[in-house]
């Protein structure tokens, strides 16, 4: 983080009752904090990224499994419940 960015968040926290270093740390771990949310709702966590590539991998390295499971869910939704009419 750049010096003139210190310099505003320093400003939040005057208040609080602490050493300057031990302010500068809130500031890095409050930024550390907001930068993960921030990369999580991007999908920029390196195992989003992981399991994203695995995910494109799988589908063009076996393209024909995609297409069974797809047609074996049809399948089932075909498939009668055997339940007919009331008694008669």
């Amino acid at each position: 983080m750049s010096t003139p960015d210190f310099e505003r968040y320093r400003r939040l926290v005057d208040e609080i009752d602490a050493p300057p270093a031990q302010k500068d740390e809130m500031i890095r771990v409050i930024r550390r904090i907001m930068q993960y949310f921030i990369d999580r709702g991007f999908g920029l966590l390196p195992e989003q990224k992981i399991t994203r590539i695995f995910q494109e991998n799988s589908l063009i390295a076996a393209p024909d499994r995609v297409n069974i499971r797809r047609k074996s869910a049809k399948v089932k939704q075909a498939k009668p419940t055997g339940l007919t009419g009331g008694p008669g």
